[in-house]
This record gives C-alpha cells, sequence and structure tokens, in this order.
C-alpha cells in the first residue's frame, strides 16, 4: 500500500514540477515578448515623429527642400544627441579623410588641436613643420574662434575639426585668439603627410619623439629603436607630451616590441563585457626606460604609458596625462558614410581605466609659463621636464 502511494506521490510531483515549468517558462516568454512589443512601439513612435516632422517640412516650408540634404542632417541630428564629443556621423567625403589621417596623411593646416576648457574654442597643441599653419605663423596655445565666418560651437570639438578639413588647394579663413587679441588669417589646405617620429642620441641616452600614433608611425618606430641600439643606446627616453593619441593598431604594435608576453589592451563594452584586444609576443627590450607625459598626452598616448608602466619597463616623469580612455569605433552606413561612436573604455593591461582621471607621473615636474609658452622651441637645457627624465635615467643605467 505504501508503494502504491509513493508512485502517486511520485506522478503527482512530477506534474507539477511540469507545470510549474511551464507556467515559468510561459510567464518569461510573456514577459520578452512584451518587452520586443515595447522596443517595436518605441521605435514607432520615433519614426512616426521623424516622419511628422519630414511631412511638416515638405507641406509647410516656403523655401527649397532637398531631401538629401534633410536626411544627413538627421543622421546628424541624433549622433549630437548623444552630448558626446568624440562621436560623429561622416559624410563620404569625412570618411575618406578620417581613412587618410589613420595612415598619417592629412589634408588640412597641419596641426594637432583639442577643445579649450575656457571658450570651446580649437586650441592648437602643436603645428607639424613646414605645414601650411607652420608657414602662416601659427603657434602652440592659439586658439581658433571662427572658421569661415562661423563661430566655433563648444562641446563639438569634431564637427569644429571638419570645418578646418577641407579639399586640397582651397582655402580656409580663421579667426584665432593670441594673447588677448584676436588675428584674422587665410590658409590654403594641402596634404600633409605627418612624421610622426623623430629620434635622436642624447649622450648615450636615445630620445624618440612620438607626435601621434597613426598607421605609418609602427615603422617608424621600429627604425628609430633599431638606430638607437645600432649607437649602443643604454636607455631610451619617450617623449609623448602633446600627442593626442592615434590608432590603437599602431600602439599596440610599438608597445608589443618592448613588453613581455601578455595583454596590451582591454576593451570594456556595453553591459561590463571585457576582450583583450591585442596580446604582446615574447620579444621584449631590457634597458631603462623613462616617458615623459604632459596634459596633453592623451588616448593612446596614455595606453602606451601605462602599458609600459604596468610592465615595469618606464618610469614616468612629467604632468598628469589628459584623460581619455575611451575608443571610438567607425561603423559604415550606405553610400560609404559612416558613424564613429564611442564604443567601449580602452584598459592598460593591469591598471585601472584612466577616463577622466588621467595617469600621474612617478615623479612629477611642470614647466614655468614662460618655458610652456615657447615650447617645443626650447633648448635641451631649457626643458625641465627632458632634463629631469636624465637625471631620472641616469640613475636606472
Amino acid at each position: 500500500m505504501n508503494k502504491k502511494i509513493s508512485v502517486k506521490v511520485s506522478i503527482i510531483l512530477i506534474l507539477l514540477s511540469v507545470i510549474l515549468t511551464t507556467f515559468v517558462s510561459i510567464i518569461i516568454s510573456m514577459n520578452i515578448f512584451n518587452l520586443k512589443i515595447n522596443n517595436i512601439t518605441l521605435k514607432e513612435s520615433t519614426y512616426n515623429k521623424i516622419s511628422e516632422v519630414y511631412n511638416a517640412i515638405e507641406e509647410y516650408y516656403v523655401g527649397d527642400i532637398k531631401e538629401e540634404d534633410i536626411i544627413e542632417g538627421a543622421a546628424r541630428g541624433m549622433i549630437d544627441s548623444l552630448g558626446d564629443k568624440y562621436s560623429n556621423y561622416m559624410d563620404e567625403s569625412e570618411v575618406e579623410n578620417y581613412m587618410k589621417s589613420s595612415d598619417g596623411v592629412l589634408v588640412g593646416i597641419g596641426v594637432t588641436a583639442k577643445e579649450n576648457t575656457v571658450n570651446g574654442g580649437i586650441e592648437i597643441i602643436s603645428v607639424f613643420e613646414g605645414s601650411p599653419a607652420f608657414d602662416a605663423g601659427i603657434k602652440r596655445e592659439d586658439i581658433i574662434v571662427s572658421v569661415n565666418g562661423e563661430d566655433i560651437t563648444p562641446n563639438k570639438f569634431e564637427d569644429n575639426i571638419k570645418k578646418i578639413r577641407g579639399e586640397i588647394g582651397s582655402e580656409v579663413k580663421l579667426k584665432f585668439i593670441r594673447d588677448n587679441q584676436e588675428i584674422d588669417i587665410n590658409i590654403i589646405r594641402r596634404s600633409i603627410t605627418v612624421e610622426s617620429i623623430n629620434h635622436k642620441m642624447i649622450g648615450d641616452i636615445g630620445y624618440i619623439k612620438i607626435s601621434e600614433f597613426n598607421n605609418s608611425t609602427t615603422q617608424q618606430f621600429k627604425n628609430a629603436l633599431k638606430e638607437i641600439d645600432m649607437q649602443k643606446g643604454k636607455g631610451i627616453i619617450f617623449d609623448v607630451r602633446d600627442n593626442p593619441g592615434g590608432t590603437l593598431k599602431s600602439v599596440s604594435a610599438m608597445v608589443d616590441m618592448i613588453v613581455p608576453e601578455g595583454p596590451i589592451i582591454i576593451a570594456e563594452y556595453k553591459g561590463g563585457k571585457t576582450e583583450v584586444l591585442n596580446v604582446s609576443d615574447k620579444n621584449e627590450i631590457n634597458i631603462p626606460m623613462v616617458i615623459i607625459t604632459n596634459g596633453n598626452s592623451a588616448s593612446a598616448s596614455e595606453l602606451f604609458t601605462g602599458a609600459l608602466r604596468d610592465y615595469d619597463k618606464a618610469i614616468v616623469v612629467g604632468e598628469k596625462t589628459f584623460g581619455k580612455g575611451i575608443m571610438q569605433s567607425l561603423i559604415p552606413l550606405s553610400k560609404k558614410t559612416g558613424v564613429n561612436l564611442t564604443t567601449a573604455y580602452f584598459n592598460p593591461p593591469k591598471s585601472p581605466n584612466f577616463h577622466g582621471i588621467g595617469i600621474e607621473p612617478d615623479f612629477y615636474i611642470s614647466m614655468s609659463e614662460d618655458i610652456k609658452s615657447r615650447f617645443p622651441d626650447i633648448s635641451e637645457q631649457e626643458d625641465t621636464q627632458l632634463q629631469k627624465a636624465i637625471e631620472v635615467m641616469n640613475t636606472l643605467k
């Protein structure tokens, strides 16, 4: 009798389990379905709003209508609504210029720049020697406030930079501020091939200045390391001051030449998912190294700094870096257009992300305002940060 009851109870429990599982599955499926319906409803509402605006323009606007311009404007507006100065929509010509700049070929006036924190203008970080800006007398810390008669828009850095770029041989009219004085100047744009590596020997110490990280920088860097090795350099000073960054491809390849086997860049995506983007091989360089940084050392130059320090390869001298630890990805769209979106945080191999924080040097040393205003056109003796780097290097040799 007991055995029969046990069998019945078992059957009932199994049935209850099946019913409960089915019920839970239905609830979960309904929730997923509702979420999808809500998402569809939200998207439908968004598309309806866009359609309403377009229909209003088409029916009531008194001027001429160019459908392509309306679509382009809507695309830019969606990206602008993110409030992210590093994300932007690109038309066909802008995508082409972006790809060229990644390869170290620029069409423009030949400067690196950042957004001025006071007025939102374009503040010059450095001027490439022999560039149109160099020939026109543009200097470090000049602040561009107007391009072709149109005022610079604060918090629209990428869009503002695009206004300065243009076709080879075309003219751009700039208004900039220097020493509280407004200066107007016309510059003819041209194609510029960026030499992003300069190197020399300072006694028995190799010195490598890295002005940016583009796809042509890697080979230049490799050549510089080879020449320093041939000249029996007993240490290397890497100078990434005023380096605004560049491609992750180039910086990871350069770090790989120096550090031992291990991760180089770790991406952290939406939702917390992480991925090791690049890994170094076993080959490494084992001589003392020092890196010089300042407040304009940003993005890829911060990754370079953080990676070498994480692997105990370099001491950092100078000032705290800029603090840009997010990466942008160019996502292709139809008609050769694209969106350059912030898609992840990028982290050094071992240390935490530095976005909005920067990387503190091991030895902090600043420049006087007089020397800073003339940098980089100063002598080695005037360069207090370089002199400190040499001092530190001499203790490591």
